[in-house]
């Protein structure tokens, strides 16, 4: 009776392949709830190769799936429907953007950048990977969207705040999904437990100085691409931005100008710390050009280049100086920085260079953008001193998401008490 119901709706399949879908969904409905998460839909299409994980998970968002958000056997059908006329969702990058489809119904869409995405993808496998709690997810794929999808239930983020900054979530609190021994089957969180688990990212995220202006714990756990996106850069940049302190480097005292106090030095922000870095050294490199900012006067990958230069001469030439065409500039500092990664190095070098062409967008103030980036987080900072030996592809820490973002650095909070502790099951902020 099923079957005939589907057939007379979906008048594109004949009965026969009616009763082929019947039967798959039926294979995945392992409960035999009538019901299976998404995840498992995605997956089921990857293993059948009808379509691609991100075909898959853009499709689904044009599929009347109920508040459960749960896939029933006529969304199974209605998303075949969708896969046969060719409505595949398409999240091909173009000139580095990833278009995705907004809130169901609405005939929104939003634009992320696609270097950011694999960059923070290939940032959370480097400090996350070996946390019990989340290796069944790890790493994650950086040729697709999963990131998003792995967000939902917020223990990833959840982790990911404890990273960058220690002991802010007590993780006694945090609702877990129960992985089977045996089996290693997940069962997944129920709608309450995400919720709760997303209100302690939004609660901790603004504790740590993130802006969380128009972004709820519904938008987590409904994966919303560019919302997810702008919050994980926040929090990376709070963890690395945090090793520029002079109470770790103590060695950071040379960066003081004449006649400026200790006092007036640490009340600068980081990353104004970090440009008089970069001056230090290309200063020392008797370098003509400062850096005032990490958009304009970066953008054409001189100044890098003779950074790099500065700090591995025997490695990093100043060849690419040479260079005119931007893009050539870009992909010779990129491999360069790749070639200084010994074999055995992890996390493994994080490298997002590209030369954008002389059309401003919504997503750059710069006409031209250049960013040659490396990430390894859980080192310490490179000390000023010349003759430190620290390796080069641990010397870009702190850049990572400073140049990739457009938005205007924050003053982040200097003191530790605006720190959320998490007492019981809720998340306290102290008052005042």
């Amino acid at each position: 009776m099923q079957a005939v119901r589907l057939a007379k709706k979906y008048p594109q399949f004949k009965q026969d392949e009616i009763y082929d879908l019947i039967n798959q969904f039926r294979k995945i409905d392992v409960d035999e709830k009538g019901a299976v998460d998404k995840s498992v839909v995605i997956s089921a299409l990857q293993s059948s190769g009808e379509a691609t994980y991100d075909e898959a998970r853009e499709t689904l968002k044009g599929v009347s799936v109920d508040s459960s958000g749960k896939v029933e056997l006529e969304d199974w059908v209605q998303l075949h429907s969708l896969l046969k006329q060719g409505a595949a969702g398409d999240v091909e990058a173009h000139k580095g953007k990833v278009t995705v489809k907004g809130t169901a119904g609405t005939g929104a869409q939003h634009t992320i950048n696609e270097d950011e995405r694999r960059s923070f993808t290939e940032h959370i496998n480097a400090v996350l990977t070996g946390d019990s709690d989340i290796d069944h997810i790890l790493p994650l794929p950086t040729d697709t969207m999963q990131l998003f999808d792995e967000c939902k239930d917020g223990l990833l983020l959840c982790k990911l705040i404890n990273d960058s900054v220690p002991d802010t979530i007590d993780e006694r609190v945090l609702n877990k999904p129960t992985v089977s021994k045996t089996t290693r089957a997940v069962k997944p969180l129920n709608a309450f437990q995400i919720t709760e688990n997303n209100n302690i990212v939004i609660t901790s995220a603004k504790g740590i100085g993130c802006s969380v202006v128009n972004i709820g714990s519904s938008d987590i756990s409904e994966g919303r691409e560019h919302l997810i996106l702008g919050l994980i850069w926040q929090i990376i940049r709070r963890g690395l931005l945090s090793k520029i302190d002079i109470k770790l480097h103590p060695e950071l005292y040379r960066l003081l100008d004449d006649g400026e106090t200790l006092e007036e030095f640490l009340r600068l922000p980081p990353d104004q710390i970090l440009l008089r870095w970069f001056n230090f050294h290309l200063k020392a490199a008797n370098w003509p050009r400062r850096v005032t900012n990490f958009s304009k006067d970066v953008s054409d990958g001189e100044n890098y280049t003779v950074l790099l230069n500065q700090l591995k001469p025997d490695v990093c030439s100043r060849a690419p100086l040479q260079t005119r065409d931007l893009h050539q500039r870009a992909e010779e500092v990129r491999r360069v920085l790749q070639h200084c990664e010994p074999r055995h190095q992890k996390p493994p070098l994080i490298i997002t260079s590209f030369a954008r062409p002389l059309a401003r967008d919504r997503s750059s103030k710069t006409p031209t953008r250049f960013s040659a980036v490396v990430s390894s987080p859980r080192t310490p900072w490179l000390p000023v001193t010349q003759s430190s030996t620290w390796p080069l592809w641990r010397t870009f820490s702190t850049l990572t998401l400073v140049l990739n973002r457009w938005t205007r650095p924050r003053r982040l909070p200097r003191s530790r008490t605006l720190m959320p502790r998490v007492r019981g099951r809720h998340v306290c902020l102290p008052c005042g």
